[in-house]
């Protein structure tokens, strides 16, 4: 029998929390999973983009800072993110793309992270390839945040543990904000010299101190922390933070101990983690947010 890691975690949350009956209740529930986190996200690129797309985002699926720092990015072109390996152009990965028909892709990640045969292979199937990538993953962020129409709003995420940004990269994407990656204490020159020729007029500091220490935020122009004691209760807090610019009506649930189950930014919704241990600030926000009217998506790996 198939068995759903989310499924089953919606399962554990009704002993303690009554929203789970909300969930299966609601008018419209999906479940988009797969094998691996490569058919999750070709799967969601299959729902989310059932007529196709000109262009797709492609990032290593062993390396989250890029495909999330890539969330934005993926908004501004209407874009699949799809997840391959380093060396070869997976056959999966290649279907999707000739079903898609995309004229053009983003490779994320200079050429250890995806390879130039992966590059070639797509010039061969008449792809034209625009690859963005730095010296390591916070000059990635920037040199995809450069391709961004800048509003003077920025997020800053650890980037060295993926629920933060996460949490925050769908949200970003739908509010054209940069995804900026950091690591904990000490700034790169790559995103000093980024505050220094950008006009930031807010900064987003995504998780507690010891995730994004005040050693980072301060060099950020009006810099607010968002942030929860635990990766569950900030990527709560950063949903009750920008709840108005999200459709609730269409949720997204993942796990939250894996990130490609979340790459799915497409319908202006939020993303909640969860987990086998449900958090009290998660059950909350589920039960006052999910309705009978509400569509949501559970993304998981199916065993």
């Amino acid at each position: 029998m198939i068995k759903s890691k989310l499924i089953l975690m919606l399962c554990a949350m009704s002993i303690t929390f009554s929203m789970a009956t909300k969930v299966m209740a609601a008018n419209d529930t999906q479940r988009i999973g797969g094998s691996d986190k490569y058919d999750i996200a070709i799967e969601i690129s299959k729902s989310g983009w059932a007529n196709g797309s000109k262009y797709a985002v492609l990032a290593n699926g062993e390396n989250f800072p890029d495909a999330l720092s890539a969330a934005p990015l993926a908004k501004k072109y209407n874009a699949p993110i799809l997840l391959n390996s380093s060396t070869t152009l997976n056959n999966r990965v290649e279907d999707e793309l000739k079903r898609l028909g995309v004229k053009q892709t983003f490779i994320i990640g200079g050429s250890s992270v995806i390879s130039d045969n992966v590059k070639n292979k797509l010039q061969e199937l008449n792809i034209k390839t625009t690859r963005l990538w730095g010296q390591n993953r916070y000059e990635t962020s920037v040199k995809i945040a450069e391709q961004l129409d800048f509003n003077g709003q920025v997020s800053v995420a650890n980037g060295e543990n993926f629920p933060d940004a996460l949490s925050i990269a769908p949200i970003a994407a739908e509010k054209s904000m940069q995804v900026i990656l950091t690591p904990p204490n000490t700034l790169p020159e790559s995103l000093s010299n980024y505050i220094k020729t950008n006009k930031i007029t807010k900064t987003y500091i995504i998780g507690e101190n010891d995730v994004v220490s005040d050693n980072i935020a301060n060099n950020f122009p009006n810099s607010e922390r968002i942030w929860g004691n635990s990766k569950y209760d900030t990527n709560i807090a950063v949903l009750n933070k920008f709840k108005n610019d999200l459709d609730l009506r269409n949720i997204y649930l993942a796990n939250g101990e894996n990130f490609p189950d979340a790459l799915a930014a497409k319908n202006s919704s939020g993303i909640v983690l969860i987990n086998d241990d449900m958090e009290q600030t998660t059950g909350d926000f589920i039960s006052s947010n999910i309705t009978s009217k509400s569509k949501t998506n559970i993304l998981g790996v199916q065993e």
